[in-house]
């Protein structure tokens, strides 16, 4: 198992030839670089952070030679990401490398003022922004879509694999035991977030979850049904990697980064990726250039596209109608909003009051935004706990494992299926739902009619709602008969 570089050691180089190193990269930098490319963008927070504190933490974006004119960058050389030497070319200057990657072009540091200079001259890099932090997407506090129809009609998603990026898991947990297959941890907090105490750790006990977030998302997907609600996918395998610390919080963009950058790495044959987090940030539309932190989101993200893994991530709970955080607002990742299941009455959740509910009135809570993909109705959601056996959560993180379960099952019947055909099934919906807030529709997840589809090779939008709904039934219950035949 390849393990992540600590960015801590030095180049063995004697202080001449440092010298000279670090004179050639500033001659180049102050030469070639002016004549051919101008500075790096840097985020107006990173000088305002240095000049109040002294020093910030950064993710640098850096050039991709080898990519110019390549076309599909899911189709480089796995464990190939280019560097062009920056942060080589700037330790002996005291660059303290945090991150690195394998395969996206950035890596994550503490810099200074002098730092920030010779970074920004570099003609390597070509953004600067604060590694930026952010949070799992539950409230502690029987969704809409098909589920029971559609689970055991796709023998609960078995043999196929799902990775969750979250808090960890449980693994003591009865309904959670046995389904993961593998374990990591990008956890930095303030001094290692990890199981271990440090800020990466892989293998046994990576996953170790302290924050309960985790494991009500992962029982959503692959419960068993022994002492929490069945999941949608319970037979699938999972692959849990740790980026939340115990208030379900990551510090930094870059520890998530890592975490997709391990996948590519090691699990690229994973079928999907659960984010129910995101940026504290929320951004407008397509994000992919926004910042140093989506620009790294968007290159881990389109790898994982190229290799077929499908990336969903929650939108966040700031009540946003123009604006979601990212990695959901990256637009190769299936972005998905929340929405009520039933009736509940009032409900003040978040900040903010619906007074009344209603199934699938989209929840106040839920960012969406023109470029959001799926709303999937279930809030609240009782699942796996940590402390006890369930755990009942509001948010828009309840609802993104609903679709990464729901992808489990169509791949479970279909392992062919691209990431393309599988967006385009679940987007193709014929259950529409309107945001009170904007007042646009989007498609609801409707799983039973997604894996009809897939079984059948159906055409969604052509069929009738009435045929659709009567091969739902009948499916449904051809399903249940060989799930107690299983029995």
């Amino acid at each position: 198992m390849a393990a992540m570089g600590s960015g801590r050691a030095r180049h063995r180089l004697s202080a001449a030839s440092r010298f000279a190193a670090v004179a050639g990269v500033l001659a180049l930098a102050a030469g070639t670089a002016a004549a051919s490319r101008p500075a790096a963008v840097v985020g107006p927070d990173v000088r305002e952070t240095i000049e109040r504190e002294g020093e910030a933490r950064v993710l640098v974006i850096v050039d991709d030679p080898a990519r110019d004119g390549a076309g599909d960058r899911g189709r480089r050389v796995r464990g190939q990401a280019s560097h062009g030497g920056v942060a080589e070319s700037l330790e002996p200057h005291g660059l303290n490398v945090l991150r690195r990657f394998l395969h996206v072009n950035a890596f994550a540091a503490v810099i200074d003022a002098k730092l920030l200079r010779l970074l920004e001259r570099h003609p390597h890099v070509v953004r600067i922004d604060l590694d930026a932090g952010g949070r799992g997407f539950l409230l502690q506090g029987g969704p809409l879509g098909g589920f029971d129809v559609a689970s055991p009609f796709a023998g609960d998603g078995a043999g196929s694999r799902v990775a969750i990026l979250d808090s960890g898991i449980h693994g003591a947990h009865p309904d959670l035991g046995g389904a993961v297959v593998d374990q990591a941890c990008f956890c930095s907090g303030e001094d290692g977030c990890c199981p271990n105490g440090e800020t990466t750790q892989f293998g046994l006990g990576a996953d170790q979850d302290d924050a309960g977030h985790g494991s009500n998302v992962s029982g959503v997907m692959i419960s068993d049904g022994f002492v929490s609600p069945r999941g949608v996918a319970s037979d699938a395998e999972i692959v849990s990697v740790k980026v939340l610390d115990g208030d379900a919080l990551f510090c930094c963009a870059s520890d998530v980064v890592a975490g997709l950058d391990w996948l590519i790495e090691n699990h690229p044959e994973v079928d999907a990726v659960n984010m129910s987090l995101g940026t504290n940030a929320i951004l407008p539309g397509d994000c992919d250039d926004a910042n140093a932190f989506t620009m790294a989101f968007a290159e881990a993200i389109s790898i994982l596209r190229g290799l077929g893994v499908v990336a969903v991530s929650s939108t966040g709970n700031d009540g946003s109608g123009g604006a979601m955080s990212a990695p959901a607002c990256i637009a190769d990742a299936i972005s998905v909003a929340a929405a009520w299941d039933t009736s509940l009455g009032t409900q003040i959740v978040l900040g903010c009051a619906d007074l009344s509910t209603a199934a699938d009135q989209v929840t106040c809570y839920s960012n969406t935004s023109p470029s959001l993909d799926l709303v999937a109705s279930g809030n609240p959601m009782t699942s796996s706990g940590l402390v006890a056996d369930t755990s009942t959560y509001y948010g828009t993180s309840n609802a993104a494992p609903l679709v990464t379960g729901c992808i489990a099952l169509m791949r479970a019947l279909d392992p062919g299926l691209s990431p393309d055909e599988i967006e385009s099934i679940l987007e193709s919906s014929t259950a529409l739902v309107t945001d009170a807030t904007n007042g646009l529709s989007f498609p609801r997840l409707d799983c039973a009619a997604a894996v009809l589809v897939v079984s059948q090779g159906l055409s969604l939008p052509s069929a009738s709602p009435i045929w659709l709904a009567l091969a739902v039934a009948s499916a449904g219950v051809a399903a249940l008969l060989a799930r107690r035949r299983r029995r």
